[in-house]
């Protein structure tokens, strides 16, 4: 876990989308569930979108990062197996990391998934 100025990151996920043909289009969202110093815990949204073709290139991050309070089905995730997720059907290529898997159930109870992250933070004490 890693420990920002402004929270702790409990876990983290990657979305990848990819279409290609005459103009390349790639859109990345990196997806943070967070602890903040307050207490509260929220899920924060950064992406990156880049655009390349014949006299055409384009990147830009979001400058404004998304974040929202962490909701039920948020904490549900923790519940669950991740891993990876790999598709390309055509022009698209679509690659999740850490991805919960719904199928894959870790823990019966909803929220101990979460609780074990919190109890992570505080390392093998």
């Amino acid at each position: 876990m890693k420990v920002c100025p402004d929270n702790w990151v409990l876990d983290r996920r990657l979305y990848k989308k990819k279409t290609h043909g005459k103009i390349e289009n790639t859109i990345v969202n990196n997806v943070s569930y967070c602890l903040g110093v307050d207490g509260s815990l929220f899920v924060l949204v950064e992406g990156h979108e880049e655009i390349l073709g014949p006299g055409i290139t384009y990147s830009e991050d979001s400058h404004d990062p998304g974040t929202r309070e962490m909701n039920d089905d948020d904490v549900q995730l923790f519940d669950y197996e991740s891993g990876y997720f790999h598709r390309a059907d055509g022009s698209e290529i679509i690659e999740n990391m850490n991805v919960p898997d719904r199928r894959k159930l870790k823990f019966d109870t909803k929220g101990v998934g979460l609780s074990m992250a919190l109890k992570n933070l505080l390392g093998d004490s």
